[in-house]
């Protein structure tokens, strides 16, 4: 196996870090894309990927095609999506409809009734 060049270890930690970061910096400055649009009274589920996964595609697509290594796809998403679980530690939306739901607070639907 060939080493990667000096470079390419720049890339990728780069890569790395802005994929780990963005989203707890965004969350501490309260910029986060779903909570911007929850102020402005639009929410659905997975806007932070509507937002930054382009931008994570086209970056992880640009470190792959400099370092030929497709490792970078695994080991930088995985690293992501632990950060997310950190950002968003639950699902809001599951909390806001267990919330309203009688038939969801008694226990499961067909046993509860």
């Amino acid at each position: 196996m060939t080493s990667m060049r000096r470079d390419d270890v720049i890339w990728t930690v780069v890569v790395t870090l802005i994929a780990v970061t963005i989203n707890p910096i965004l969350k501490v400055l309260g910029l986060l894309p779903a909570d911007v649009f929850q102020n402005l009274g639009i929410s659905f589920p997975g806007q932070p990927q509507i937002v930054f996964g382009p931008l994570m595609a086209f970056l992880l697509l640009a470190l792959f095609l400099k370092t030929g290594k497709a490792m970078v796809f695994p080991v930088i998403g995985f690293l992501r999506a632990l950060s997310l679980s950190f950002v968003f530690p639950a699902n809001v939306e599951h909390k806001r409809h267990f919330a309203r739901c009688d038939r969801c607070r008694r226990g499961s639907g067909a046993a509860a009734e």
